[in-house]
Protein backbone atom coordinates (compact mmCIF):
# COMPACT_ATOMS: atom_id res chain seq x y z
CA UNK A 1 0.00 0.00 0.00
CA UNK A 2 1.28 3.04 -0.61
CA UNK A 3 0.80 6.79 1.48
CA UNK A 4 1.86 10.81 0.93
CA UNK A 5 2.43 12.98 3.63
CA UNK A 6 3.81 16.31 4.13
CA UNK A 7 7.18 16.83 5.81
CA UNK A 8 8.45 20.16 7.33
CA UNK A 9 11.89 20.27 6.00
CA UNK A 10 10.90 21.73 2.41
CA UNK A 11 14.22 21.75 0.61
CA UNK A 12 12.96 24.49 -1.69
CA UNK A 13 11.68 27.80 -0.57
CA UNK A 14 8.27 28.37 -0.72
CA UNK A 15 7.63 24.70 -1.05
CA UNK A 16 6.76 21.26 0.75
CA UNK A 17 8.78 18.52 0.89
CA UNK A 18 6.19 15.32 0.77
CA UNK A 19 6.77 11.78 0.43
CA UNK A 20 4.65 8.49 -1.39
CA UNK A 21 6.38 4.96 0.37
CA UNK A 22 5.35 1.55 -0.15
CA UNK A 23 4.07 -0.31 2.53
CA UNK A 24 3.67 -3.67 1.07
CA UNK A 25 6.74 -5.92 1.85
CA UNK A 26 7.23 -7.99 -1.04
CA UNK A 27 5.80 -6.32 -3.91
CA UNK A 28 7.06 -2.67 -5.84
CA UNK A 29 4.41 0.09 -6.35
CA UNK A 30 3.64 1.21 -9.79
CA UNK A 31 0.92 4.41 -10.07
CA UNK A 32 0.49 8.20 -9.69
CA UNK A 33 -0.01 10.08 -6.50
CA UNK A 34 -1.98 13.48 -6.75
CA UNK A 35 -2.69 16.34 -5.00
CA UNK A 36 -5.70 17.70 -5.35
CA UNK A 37 -6.41 21.69 -3.69
CA UNK A 38 -9.72 22.96 -2.15
CA UNK A 39 -10.87 26.40 -1.19
CA UNK A 40 -12.51 26.36 2.18
CA UNK A 41 -14.76 28.97 0.79
CA UNK A 42 -14.79 27.96 -2.84
CA UNK A 43 -17.48 26.39 -5.19
CA UNK A 44 -16.16 22.85 -3.76
CA UNK A 45 -14.20 22.12 -7.44
CA UNK A 46 -10.81 20.66 -6.57
CA UNK A 47 -7.54 21.84 -8.01
CA UNK A 48 -4.59 19.64 -9.30
CA UNK A 49 -1.86 20.46 -7.77
CA UNK A 50 0.70 18.13 -8.83
CA UNK A 51 0.20 14.12 -10.31
CA UNK A 52 3.08 12.25 -10.47
CA UNK A 53 3.91 8.94 -12.01
CA UNK A 54 5.72 7.06 -9.38
CA UNK A 55 7.49 3.41 -9.75
CA UNK A 56 8.79 1.90 -6.52
CA UNK A 57 10.96 -0.91 -5.00
CA UNK A 58 9.32 -3.70 -3.06
CA UNK A 59 9.96 -2.91 0.54
CA UNK A 60 8.24 -1.43 3.72
CA UNK A 61 10.71 0.91 4.21
CA UNK A 62 10.72 2.62 0.70
CA UNK A 63 10.60 6.32 0.40
CA UNK A 64 10.27 8.55 -2.93
CA UNK A 65 10.22 12.36 -1.97
CA UNK A 66 8.84 15.30 -4.02
CA UNK A 67 8.55 19.08 -3.99
CA UNK A 68 4.94 20.38 -3.96
CA UNK A 69 3.85 24.21 -4.38
CA UNK A 70 1.00 23.42 -1.57
CA UNK A 71 -1.42 26.47 -1.16
CA UNK A 72 -2.12 27.77 2.51
CA UNK A 73 -3.43 25.43 5.02
CA UNK A 74 -5.79 27.54 6.90
CA UNK A 75 -8.11 28.26 4.03
CA UNK A 76 -7.47 25.34 2.02
CA UNK A 77 -7.37 21.57 2.01
CA UNK A 78 -4.91 19.30 -0.15
CA UNK A 79 -5.90 16.07 -0.54
CA UNK A 80 -3.63 13.28 -1.52
CA UNK A 81 -4.98 10.48 -3.38
CA UNK A 82 -2.72 7.00 -4.69
CA UNK A 83 -3.80 4.91 -7.35
CA UNK A 84 -2.15 2.04 -9.03
CA UNK A 85 -1.20 1.07 -12.24
CA UNK A 86 -5.18 -0.35 -12.94
CA UNK A 87 -6.40 3.27 -11.30
CA UNK A 88 -7.56 1.28 -8.27
CA UNK A 89 -7.62 3.59 -5.11
CA UNK A 90 -4.66 2.70 -2.64
CA UNK A 91 -4.92 5.51 -0.38
CA UNK A 92 -6.89 8.71 0.15
CA UNK A 93 -6.16 11.47 3.03
CA UNK A 94 -5.96 15.31 3.94
CA UNK A 95 -2.66 16.70 4.30
CA UNK A 96 -3.48 18.46 7.05
CA UNK A 97 -0.46 21.54 7.23
CA UNK A 98 -2.04 23.67 9.89
CA UNK A 99 -3.13 22.78 13.40
CA UNK A 100 -6.96 22.95 13.36
CA UNK A 101 -7.25 26.08 15.53
CA UNK A 102 -5.83 27.81 12.68
CA UNK A 103 -8.24 26.81 9.52
CA UNK A 104 -11.05 28.91 8.29
CA UNK A 105 -14.12 27.18 7.21
CA UNK A 106 -17.44 28.66 6.29
CA UNK A 107 -20.73 27.11 7.90
CA UNK A 108 -21.57 24.07 6.23
CA UNK A 109 -25.30 22.74 5.66
CA UNK A 110 -25.05 18.80 5.95
CA UNK A 111 -27.73 16.61 5.58
CA UNK A 112 -28.11 12.71 4.77
CA UNK A 113 -30.94 10.57 3.15
CA UNK A 114 -30.68 6.94 4.46
CA UNK A 115 -32.06 4.23 2.23
CA UNK A 116 -35.65 2.83 2.79
CA UNK A 117 -34.49 -0.58 2.23
CA UNK A 118 -31.20 -2.34 3.33
CA UNK A 119 -28.77 -3.49 0.60
CA UNK A 120 -28.77 -7.54 -0.14
CA UNK A 121 -25.76 -8.13 2.11
CA UNK A 122 -27.08 -6.16 4.93
CA UNK A 123 -25.71 -2.53 4.31
CA UNK A 124 -27.52 0.36 4.49
CA UNK A 125 -26.91 3.02 1.83
CA UNK A 126 -26.93 6.62 3.22
CA UNK A 127 -26.36 9.78 1.11
CA UNK A 128 -24.63 12.34 2.79
CA UNK A 129 -24.66 16.14 0.97
CA UNK A 130 -22.77 19.54 1.93
CA UNK A 131 -23.66 22.86 0.27
CA UNK A 132 -20.01 24.05 1.30
CA UNK A 133 -16.53 22.14 1.94
CA UNK A 134 -16.39 20.77 5.09
CA UNK A 135 -14.18 18.93 7.10
CA UNK A 136 -13.61 15.83 9.05
CA UNK A 137 -18.02 14.93 8.55
CA UNK A 138 -18.71 11.99 11.25
CA UNK A 139 -21.93 9.99 11.44
CA UNK A 140 -22.78 8.44 15.18
CA UNK A 141 -25.68 6.55 16.04
CA UNK A 142 -27.01 3.81 18.50
CA UNK A 143 -27.74 1.52 16.24
CA UNK A 144 -24.79 -1.84 16.46
CA UNK A 145 -22.19 -1.18 13.75
CA UNK A 146 -19.98 0.92 12.05
CA UNK A 147 -19.72 3.14 8.89
CA UNK A 148 -17.87 2.30 5.73
CA UNK A 149 -16.21 5.63 5.87
CA UNK A 150 -16.01 8.32 8.91
CA UNK A 151 -14.81 11.87 9.83
CA UNK A 152 -14.63 12.22 5.82
CA UNK A 153 -13.92 15.25 3.91
CA UNK A 154 -16.74 16.53 1.83
CA UNK A 155 -16.78 18.98 -0.79
CA UNK A 156 -19.87 20.39 -1.32
CA UNK A 157 -21.21 17.41 -2.96
CA UNK A 158 -23.11 13.72 -1.94
CA UNK A 159 -21.12 10.86 -1.30
CA UNK A 160 -22.65 7.66 -0.52
CA UNK A 161 -21.32 6.03 2.46
CA UNK A 162 -22.72 2.47 3.95
CA UNK A 163 -23.44 1.61 7.58
CA UNK A 164 -22.54 -2.01 8.63
CA UNK A 165 -24.30 -3.65 10.69
CA UNK A 166 -22.90 -6.47 13.69
CA UNK A 167 -25.12 -8.85 12.91
CA UNK A 168 -26.57 -10.81 9.78
CA UNK A 169 -29.89 -10.48 10.63
CA UNK A 170 -31.92 -7.86 11.41
CA UNK A 171 -31.42 -5.12 8.93
CA UNK A 172 -34.77 -4.07 9.44
CA UNK A 173 -34.55 -3.27 13.70
CA UNK A 174 -31.43 -1.87 12.51
CA UNK A 175 -32.91 0.30 9.69
CA UNK A 176 -35.17 1.67 12.31
CA UNK A 177 -32.64 2.14 14.88
CA UNK A 178 -30.49 3.91 12.49
CA UNK A 179 -33.06 6.30 11.39
CA UNK A 180 -33.93 7.64 14.49
CA UNK A 181 -30.80 8.01 16.33
CA UNK A 182 -28.36 8.98 12.77
CA UNK A 183 -26.59 12.18 13.89
CA UNK A 184 -23.81 14.37 11.58
CA UNK A 185 -21.38 16.67 12.60
CA UNK A 186 -18.65 18.34 10.50
CA UNK A 187 -15.66 20.38 11.85
CA UNK A 188 -17.32 23.94 11.15
CA UNK A 189 -20.10 22.88 13.86
CA UNK A 190 -16.58 23.54 16.22
CA UNK A 191 -14.49 26.37 14.47
CA UNK A 192 -12.76 28.74 15.67
CA UNK A 193 -13.40 31.72 15.58
CA UNK A 194 -12.12 34.99 13.59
Amino acid sequence: MATCGEHSNAPKPGTSACYISNHGAGTTFTGTVTLTAYDHFGTGAGRTVLTKHVEMAAGPGTIEWFDADLPPGNTTSVISTVRDAKGDLMSEHMVQQVKPMDMRVPVAKLSFKIAEVANKDGTIDIAVTSDKVALWVTLTTLAQGHFSDNAFFLPATTKTIQFVPNRLTGASEDLRTLKKTLRIEDFSMYRPLA
